[in-house]
């Protein structure tokens, strides 16, 4: 009415003497009817009409309330050219004809191809952050495999911890010294910093250097997203970003299923410096692109004096204690997401490999419908009725399936030997998960969402570093589940060892608390409030939908119309070389790490292929998912060698695991655990390492010249009395269940511990006593020359052997130049036994 215009015309400085001078012109006041007032002077030339959409280009100032990028429906103009705008979340306003310059007319037809150009740069800077957050977990995991070889080269863990606490400890800065304002001036520069780091750090060798530049990326994608969220919610930059987040999390699981739950982006430091390279293109592309640069952050100047007050934010101290409790329910949220993520979602197989053995990875298929059902139902929630993100429903439903579906993973569907049912396996728990990946993008979406309300606050940082120490505090646990006692946390770690269901039930129920403990968490409006619902609606936000949902659909449709069945054509079988020949190799290799760190998939898949193995046991085969991210080197070395693979227990089991590759066909395949779980931490202390749960006994029959063998593989790490009566029961085994037939074990121990002890000292001489097998490089005869050729890159030890009986060995090598893990890959050759 006429109250608001006066108010309009007031803040224009539109008067003769305007609110500096102190007198108002009384004619504002004349009003004919109500509504309505007579001005003098001619109104200027209208840039839009009643009913279009605008967007502020520039704060207006003099005390008006809409921001840089913030967007509003033109309500009604008037005949002097003043419009009154309805904005989001405000009052409708009116605003004087000399304002609109500072505006800019919203086009609700962006068109096709334009919307396709701005979301796939969007879309490669989401996997860059993605891959950033996943790369520094894993580069932080490969430090706890062997610390004491950590330690030699002169850096970690120290180097780890100052690195992952400097991060840390950087995000609060943003708040207490007021970054934010500058952050989001500088939002295209700031995002051009974590793609580049993220480059660099593939063409460094130093595994050290290589974690720094990791940390300093996952730090500096913290800032990124202060800067992206500092601008308005509805903005056309923020409406990009969100699709490009949402295009990740479907593309990147998918990504990793067809290259074997392997992560190429970290595999491989050539496709990691495209992508970085790619990532700070994006960055680039959006800094020139200025139909969006008015949205996020980094656009156009504002007004006359924005610099200085940038300047003085950075030095005022604004860390207030109110906005902590909104930051922490939001950093619940946020790290007990990515640890999920991280744990369960980050491949389409993981669903199915932690609930059993050896799934077909057809079952990949069912991860892939429930993260669509999800991905489309948020695309129709964004489309149409966005505000349903603000209701108790929707906090309701998003808040507690995560935590079902964790809870879920309490429950048992297979049993291993000794160890007992395991946890996490089955249909209930695989139906968990499906929950889980169908549930992720919403939480993603709701996550985002109070990150947004927190940086109108000023409270973002805060919760950036709520998000930062629960991720390293998840960390730990998870590394508590693997190594009980033997962990950082020390005793209390017990309490979790082999316990990966309650590390799942802590990850859900964490992120339940952050949903309901968030400011009016349990109090949203519901969705029949019609008051909230009128004023939470605002103008449509539709303007990119058309090219993100057929984006969307193209990933569907090139997934399954060429992933898909590329994946089947490979599932194929290469048969033996040399049909006369049965080559044998044993192999641990270090849960998919090479000896520098990094991925050895490559690496190792060659060193096969050149070795021409037939039959391949593999010894710490598992990468541990809830900290590496979710990948299985044994399947990926058994995709690139076209062999079939047996792994015997599921991920779920807190193992470092076992494969048996084979190309032959395998008969009566099974696993089991040496030990029961109480005794694992003992077993991990002696070794200080980060342990990797239970020891592990897979065999399986191979049909090689018309007559079974016996393939097995044996992994202890235990020493003293545990490895005796281990491998003793081992021995008693072989000599009950196993006593016909040939027979190759191949076998990685922990023993012996100096070079001065000859392996037939030890309790792995149990393995030849009265079962008929012989050691192929003599290395358990009592008479063995000193010292043995080694096996081990950071020792210097003797540690895998090779048994055999009923052949007749032809060949044996110890590939000692190929350092692809901290082992060296061990091969035998072996005719047929001359009857």
């Amino acid at each position: 009415g006429a109250g608001s215009k006066l108010v309009g015309r007031l803040l224009s400085g539109d008067t003769e003497q305007g609110v500096r001078g102190g007198a108002r012109d009384t004619r504002l006041a004349e009003v004919t009817e109500p509504g309505r007032r007579e001005l003098p002077g001619l109104p200027l030339e209208v840039p839009f009409q009643q009913g279009d959409d605008v967007v502020v280009k520039r704060e207006l100032g003099g005390g008006y309330q809409m921001q840089q990028g913030e967007m509003g429906k033109v309500l009604h103009i008037d005949h002097d050219g003043d419009a009154l705008i309805a904005f989001p979340d405000q009052a409708e306003q009116w605003v004087h004809s000399s304002m609109f310059p500072k505006l800019q007319k919203v086009s609700q037809d962006v068109p096709f191809s334009s919307q396709v150009c701005r979301l796939l740069p969007a879309t490669c800077l989401s996997m860059c952050g993605w891959n950033i957050l996943a790369g520094f977990s894993e580069a932080a995991y490969w430090h706890f495999l062997d610390p004491v070889a950590a330690a030699e080269d002169g850096g970690p863990p120290a180097l780890l911890w100052g690195v992952a606490l400097a991060a840390v400890a950087s995000f609060p800065l943003i708040d207490c010294c007021g970054l934010q304002v500058c952050l989001t001036r500088f939002a295209n520069l700031v995002a051009f910093v974590p793609p580049l780091l993220f480059g660099a750090a593939a063409v460094q060798g130093s595994p050290e250097m290589r974690t720094a530049l990791l940390g300093a990326a996952a730090a500096t994608q913290g800032w990124a997203v202060v800067a992206a969220l500092g601008g308005v919610a509805g903005s056309r930059r923020r409406q990009i970003d969100g699709w490009g987040v949402l295009l990740a999390v479907i593309v990147m699981p998918m990504i990793r299923w067809a290259f074997g739950t392997v992560n190429p982006f970290l595999a491989n430091s050539n496709a990691q410096l495209l992508l970085g390279c790619a990532g700070a293109a994006s960055a680039a592309a959006n800094a020139v692109d200025s139909d969006t640069s008015g949205g996020g952050g980094g656009g156009e100047a504002g007004e006359e004096g924005e610099p200085q007050d940038c300047g003085v934010n950075c030095c005022s101290l604004t860390c207030e204690w109110s906005g902590w409790p909104a930051a922490i329910s939001a950093g619940l949220m946020g790290g007990s997401a990515l640890g999920l993520f991280r744990a369960y979602l980050s491949s389409l197989q993981q669903p199915a490999l932690s609930a059993y053995a050896d799934p077909s990875y057809l079952l990949a298929l069912a991860s892939l419908g429930a993260l669509a059902f999800g991905a489309f139902a948020l695309a129709a929630v964004w489309c149409m009725t966005p505000w349903w993100l603000d209701t108790c429903q929707a906090a309701l439903v998003i808040g507690v399936l995560p935590l079902v579906a964790c809870g879920l993973q309490a429950t048992a569907g297979e049993s291993l030997h000794v160890w007992g049912p395991v946890r996490g396996s089955g249909f209930s728990a695989f139906s968990g998960l499906l929950l889980l990946a169908a549930v992720f993008p919403f939480m993603i979406a709701l996550f985002s969402k109070e990150l947004c309300l927190l940086a109108q606050s000023r409270a973002l940082g805060r919760a950036l570093f709520v998000v930062g120490i629960y991720s390293v505090v998840s960390f730990l646990a998870y590394l508590a589940v693997l190594a009980g006692g033997a962990s950082p946390l020390g005793a209390l770690g017990s309490l979790l060892q082999g316990e990966m269901w309650l590390y799942a039930l802590g990850l859900g129920t964490s992120w339940c608390v952050g949903v309901w403990a968030a400011p009016n968490g349990a109090s949203r409006p519901s969705v029949h409030d019609l008051w909230y619902l009128s004023r939470h609606s605002g103008p449509p936000k539709r303007e990119y939908m058309h090219g993100a949902l057929s984006l969307i659909v193209l990933v569907f449709l090139v997934f399954l119309g060429a992933a898909l069945p590329m994946r089947m054509a490979a599932e194929g079988v290469q048969g033996p070389a040399d049909k006369d020949l049965l080559i044998v190799a044993g192999y641990n290799v270090q849960q998919g790490f090479g000896l520098r760190g990094g991925s050895n998939v490559d690496c190792v898949a060659s060193l096969l292929a050149d070795a021409n193995a037939d039959l391949v046991g593999l010894s710490e085969s598992s990468a541990a998912h809830g900290a590496a991210g979710s990948s299985d080197p044994g399947l990926a070395y058994a995709g690139r060698l076209n062999m079939q693979h047996f792994s015997g227990v599921p991920g779920s089991l807190p193992t470092a695991g076992q494969a048996l590759l084979s190309r032959l066909p395998m008969h009566q395949a099974s696993a089991s655990a040496l030990e029961s779980p109480s005794a694992a931490s003992a077993s991990a202390s002696a070794n200080g390492g980060a342990g990797a749960g239970a020891d592990l006994w897979t065999r399986s029959t191979v049909g090689w010249q018309g007559i079974p063998v016996h393939f097995h593989v044996l992994r202890t790490e235990a020493s003293g009395d545990s490895a005796q009566e281990q491998l003793r029961f081992v021995a008693h085994e072989i000599r009950t269940k196993f006593r016909h037939g040939p027979m190759v074990l191949v076998g990685s121990f922990g023993l012996p511990a100096d070079g001065s002890t000859r392996p037939a000292h030890t309790p792995i001489v149990e393995l030849v006593n009265g079962t008929g097998l012989r050691e192929v490089f003599g290395a358990l005869k009592f008479d063995a020359p000193l010292p043995l050729p080694p096996t081990e890159f950071t020792t210097g030890l003797h540690r895998d052997f090779i048994l055999y009986r009923g052949l007749e060995p032809v060949g044996k090598w110890i590939h000692s130049r190929a350092p692809c893990s901290d082992h060296m890959l061990v091969v035998a050759s072996f005719h047929a036994e001359q009857r």
